[in-house]
């Protein structure tokens, strides 16, 4: 019990001689500033602690080690924000995704072409599905049968291609009955 009055004791007259500092002022690391703190007992023998210590009493002054302190850095930035580029142009990565590269599809009622695209797409900039160079909805229903070979571009507001990913060939059979 006495060990956490003491405890109690050190850590609120730190609080104190910390909330004395005056804001924003850093401190010259050479520079003293820990309190003196004293040890007196109570009459009933209890540990007292105390930065000014009572002449009618024995008192002994505690050695306080020094506080633990960490110098504030300025983080700095390691993204520049798009309006902070200037001219710099950003680098899509783009894939399509599914279906697989010469992949072979039979009968479909309807096909999906998914797509990825890194970093995330800025304002103004959109994904653009072209089948055949043909631009197209990400879900075909009823595909043609035959070869389609999908591309997937970044453009932006104006129409300009501003990325454009590998090739993906997919094979649509459709089964035909000959009269």
């Amino acid at each position: 019990m006495m060990i956490r009055w003491s405890l109690v004791a050190v850590l609120v007259l730190g609080s104190v001689a910390m909330a004395e500092e005056p804001a924003g002022e850093q401190q010259d690391e050479a520079e003293d500033v820990t309190p003196r703190i004293y040890r007196t007992l109570d009459e009933k023998g209890r540990p007292v602690f105390t930065d000014t210590p009572d002449s009618r009493q024995p008192s002994e002054e505690v050695e306080v080690r020094e506080q633990n302190t960490i110098k504030m850095v300025q983080p700095r930035q390691l993204i520049q924000a798009p309006e902070q580029q200037g001219e710099e142009a950003l680098t899509y990565k783009l894939a399509i995704t599914s279906p697989a590269d010469q992949t072979t599809v039979h009968n479909p009622e309807s096909m999906t072409v998914r797509m990825s695209a890194q970093p995330e797409l800025q304002e103004g900039h959109r994904l653009r599905l072209l089948d055949n160079g043909e631009e197209s909805a990400t879900t075909i229903a009823y595909p043609d049968r035959g070869e389609h070979r999908f591309v997937a571009q970044v453009v932006d507001a104006d129409g300009e291609v501003l990325a454009e990913s590998d090739p993906v060939v997919v094979y649509v059979h459709r089964v035909t009955v000959k009269n």
